[in-house]
């Protein structure tokens, strides 16, 4: 059974409705995405025109990873969801049980094999200066902020592999509460769901699952904003990402690699270096414009034009 767009949009509304929301107030407000890292990093994403993508497990916000797990469990094993559970049962006998199955089946591998790109929205009174408390959690004494149009996180390439999805700030009341959302949302629209293929529905509530697992962090972490690009090559493996190993902090481990360029033949639009930067703001440092003539002549030679006009040196007095 193939869905029509109608009926993709209203499943997604169902079921995923923080991203629906999300996503669209992004587009609606022409937000643009922000990627703070270190500047060796932020070279080598200009000189190699790839990015990086980092094991959840290794990464220094892990226990947050696993919070999103403990919220989930305790929203699925309360009353909130036995409801869900008992309705989609109505809707398909025996749903529950494909679904717990499903998911205990692949839970280590998404808590210990599930890579991810983190961006940040970016206000636009950050332009020049950045966000000092990004600056502070993030990089090195030589910091780099990459702020990107969002054109390519929001695309139809269905093939990609990889998908963004906002970060949800949410203690354990919090997440049964948008979980109750998503009750609500299975009661109303049952009747819709009883005329599709039970595969698509369980397809589709596993990777709500699954996004609420590696997508939940501590509400102390919101003024971050976040967003995180989150791909599973044992889940779906794709050609177009890249397998490596990096020695990253002294500790040797797998990477994946983004290509930053675009793959007409999936519809994949905006990946491109000269599409997908929108400036460079160069952090607190001792050495500015040694770091601004660098970044200008790595987006020359990345093709971007008026790349002295893309290059912006923070003068937030922030010592290391």
């Amino acid at each position: 059974m193939t869905l029509t767009p109608q009926q993709q949009e209203k499943l997604a509304q169902i079921f995923l409705p923080n991203f629906c929301q999300q996503k669209q107030r992004v587009l609606d407000t022409k937000k643009r995405f922000v990627h703070y890292t270190n500047a060796e990093a932020a070279m080598n994403i200009l000189r190699d025109k790839k990015i990086w993508m980092r094991n959840a497990s290794g990464m220094n916000d892990f226990m947050e990873v696993t919070h999103g797990f403990n919220c989930l469990n305790a929203a699925y094993k309360g009353e909130t969801g036995k409801e869900f559970n008992a309705l989609l049962d109505a809707v398909f006998p025996g749903f529950s049980d494909r679904l717990k199955n499903l998911f205990n089946g692949w839970l280590n591998d998404l808590k210990f094999n599930t890579y991810l790109l983190c961006v940040s929205e970016h206000e636009d009174n950050e332009d020049i200066n950045g966000r000092l408390s990004m600056w502070r959690g993030y990089g090195s004494a030589s910091s780099v902020a990459f702020v990107l149009n969002t054109k390519v996180f929001f695309g139809e390439a269905d093939d990609f592999g990889a998908f963004s999805s906002p970060v949800a700030y949410c203690d354990d009341a919090k997440f049964e509460s948008e979980f109750r959302k998503i009750v609500e949302n299975v009661k109303k629209d049952a009747s819709f769901l009883k005329t599709l293929n039970q595969d698509i529905v369980l397809g589709i509530i596993f990777q709500m699952l699954r996004i609420a697992s590696v997508c939940t962090k501590h509400p102390g972490f919101h003024e971050e904003q976040e967003w995180r690009v989150i791909y599973s090559p044992n889940l779906f493996n794709s050609k177009y990402i890249e397998r490596a190993h990096a020695s990253l902090n002294g500790t040797p481990q797998t990477i994946y690699k983004i290509p930053l360029k675009d793959v007409p033949e999936i519809k994949l639009d905006g990946a491109e270096i000269s599409k997908l930067i929108d400036r460079i703001i160069i952090g607190p440092t001792q050495y500015p414009m040694v770091m601004w003539e660098a970044f200008v002549g790595l987006l020359k030679g990345a093709d971007v034009e008026n790349a002295e006009g893309k290059v912006f040196v923070s003068n937030i007095p922030l010592r290391r």
